[in-house]
């Protein structure tokens, strides 16, 4: 569990374009500056805007490397412009000062932030931890069933291309997905006779139950969307919703599938498992009606790898 990283700065693939943005921002300021000097005074002020974002992302790396091209720059213009060296000296110490302390300042802002969204992040994991235990402890039958749906569903989400953030929010969806039946009585989930139309509608709360739940530990509210659609269907005869397509989330469809299959391949009170070629059998004839058939192609080929 907690596999994925902890990421609360920059994506890796937005460094660069952050880093040519805040760049291009420093020359254009030392540029106006060059062209518009009765207003450079207040131009120079502008400096505080890439070096506040550098420390913001890159903290006192950032801060420096922003202050050190902002300076750098500022005193070349100076030079082109004629000022008088005593002058430039005396506004490069003076202005160092400011802009370090403002970047100074601003990385220990951002380093305090992610060290508290860090803390936060592992408290929300040790609670999605507790929640799976006690889930897969309350019914003998479905044991480990969250984690062969982890296992598959991961496997799915590789094969589709997902980064490692989506795949730890699939990880900790795939953990939880049927958090809600600890909202079921013990009695109905080991029913081994033919469900009622009133104990199915008990049964299918399931769904709506983990959602409440889900919302009161995850604090960014992305863990309950895939639960509450793994029970969707692709032809829109699911629940809770009715989604159909691409209403159903990527994640809700993977789930779907990875969910059915450990069912399938493992004894219920009501049925004896499905062998491994009956249980892919079912997964082929309810692509593109129970499942998306993008998905079941993708699983039959990671299956068949195996």
């Amino acid at each position: 569990m907690g596999k994925g990283p902890l990421q609360f700065s920059l994506r890796p693939e937005y460094q660069g374009r952050a880093v040519l943005l805040l760049a291009g921002d420093i020359l254009f300021i030392t540029v106006a500056i060059h062209f518009l000097p009765l207003l450079s005074e207040l131009l120079a002020a502008s400096y505080f805007i890439p070096i506040v974002a550098s420390a913001y992302w890159w903290e006192v790396a950032g801060a420096s490397a922003a202050t050190a091209a902002s300076l750098v720059l500022y005193a070349l213009v100076s030079v082109i412009d004629g000022g008088d060296t005593n002058f430039i000296i005396q506004q490069m110490i003076i202005k160092g000062l400011l802009f370090y302390f403002a970047g100074f300042t601003t990385s220990l802002i951002a380093k305090e932030r992610r060290q508290l969204l860090v803390r936060l992040r592992r408290d929300e994991i040790q609670t999605i931890g507790a929640l799976a235990t006690a889930m897969d402890a309350k019914d003998h039958y479905t044991h480990d069933h969250s984690e062969h749906v982890m296992r598959y569903a991961i496997a799915i989400g590789k094969a589709l291309g997902m980064n490692d953030e989506e795949l730890e929010l699939l990880e900790y969806q795939a953990m939880l997905h049927d958090v809600g039946n600890i909202g079921v009585p013990d009695a109905l989930l080991n029913k081994s006779e033919a469900l009622t139309r009133e104990e199915i509608d008990i049964l299918r709360y399931h769904v709506s139950v983990g959602v409440d739940i889900l919302k009161r530990v995850d604090t960014e509210g992305k863990l309950a969307p895939g639960v509450a659609e793994h029970h969707e269907r692709y032809d829109g005869t699911g629940y809770p919703k009715g989604l159909s397509g691409e209403q159903i989330s990527l994640n809700g469809r993977i789930l779907s599938v990875a969910d059915s299959f450990a069912a399938m391949s493992s004894d219920r009170p009501y049925r004896k498992a499905l062998s491994r070629d009956q249980a892919l059998e079912q997964l082929r004839i309810n692509a593109g009606s129970q499942f998306d058939p993008q998905v079941v192609e993708v699983f039959l080929a990671i299956l068949a790898r195996e």
